[in-house]
């Protein structure tokens, strides 16, 4: 595990070693090590009520990856930039995210949060969100939160037909706030789970997850299993292995502290399907026919 130090216990280590005859370039490393890249990747697939009859395609499969590169720089400035390549309800779709923030405390983060996300269709409909982020990383629990705007693009879908109307899909064409939040629990090192809610497009979801981590290598790998539970077509469940790479195989509570930001961007792609409003449009009357059945044009339509 990184090793973090304030600025006075820097101080300290430097003078202590310098008294005793040793390089100060040892103390000046350990504050080195907050200077760090790492890298994880998330690999899930599961099932969706996500409901966008957008592509050739219908069905309820949701599966794909996740790259993140977390970064910070000393013991104040943290970062992370997301991926995302999937495949979600018959559409494939594709995604980046940041994070950029500043640590506020000893256990508080406060930053900002850019994303969009794109479905890869004719339509090629877009969804981009920019908050503000709050994580709060404590011994045995963390929070996770995100609230700002999110604009989704517009598109007009034909779903079908029924006596008398045709169904229409229309999506996005709106702004809004959307909301992320996660409380996290840690009942052993290499245990979490976590409780949250999701709001997005009008949508509201409930979240439930569960990781167990072990060490492989020099590097930390879990499994895990999360849901979400909403309104309309705001569900779904994956389940799914990461890897994180680096960090002497530390413990999941260990490498989530380094981290410090979740990947979102599986609930990003939930933002266009649940600006999907459904509506049934009236079709044309049929035009009427003379005595002799021989109208075949709307000139004869009555006045």
């Amino acid at each position: 595990m990184l090793q973090n130090f304030s600025g006075s216990t820097l101080a300290i280590a430097l003078v202590a070693t310098t008294a005793g005859g040793l390089s100060p370039q040892l103390a000046v490393a350990q504050s080195a090590a907050d200077s760090a890249v790492r890298f994880r990747v998330e690999g899930f697939a599961g099932t969706t009520t996500d409901t966008r009859p957008i592509g050739k395609e219908k069905n309820k499969d949701s599966k794909g990856l996740l790259p993140s590169m977390s970064f910070s720089y000393g013991e104040t400035f943290k970062g992370q930039f997301d991926l995302l390549a999937a495949e979600h309800a018959g559409d494939k779709s594709v995604a980046g995210a940041a994070h950029l923030g500043f640590k506020a405390s000893a256990h508080t983060t406060l930053g900002v949060y850019v994303s969009k996300t794109r479905i890869k269709t004719p339509a090629k409909l877009n969804s981009e969100r920019v908050g503000l982020e709050l994580v709060y990383q404590g011994d045995k629990t963390a929070f996770n939160w995100i609230a700002g705007h999110e604009k989704v693009g517009a598109a007009t879908v034909v779903a079908g037909t029924i006596p008398g109307y045709t169904v229409v899909d229309t999506y996005g064409d709106k702004d809004g706030v959307f909301n992320l939040a996660d409380v996290t629990y840690y009942p052993r090192p290499n245990w979490a789970l976590t409780l949250g809610h999701r709001y997005g497009s009008g949508r509201h979801g409930g979240v439930a997850g569960v990781e167990r981590a072990y060490k492989w290598q020099s590097s930390t790998v879990s499994l895990f299993a999360e849901g979400r539970f909403g309104d309309k077509a705001y569900s779904g469940a994956w389940v799914g292995l990461r890897v994180r790479f680096g960090g002497n195989g530390a413990s999941l509570r260990a490498v989530r502290d380094q981290e410090t930001y979740t990947n979102h961007l599986k609930d990003d792609m939930y933002g266009i399907g649940n600006s999907r409003r459904r509506t049934d449009v009236a079709l044309p009357p049929p035009p009427p026919e003379d005595d002799d059945n021989d109208c075949v044009c709307g000139a004869c339509y009555a006045t």
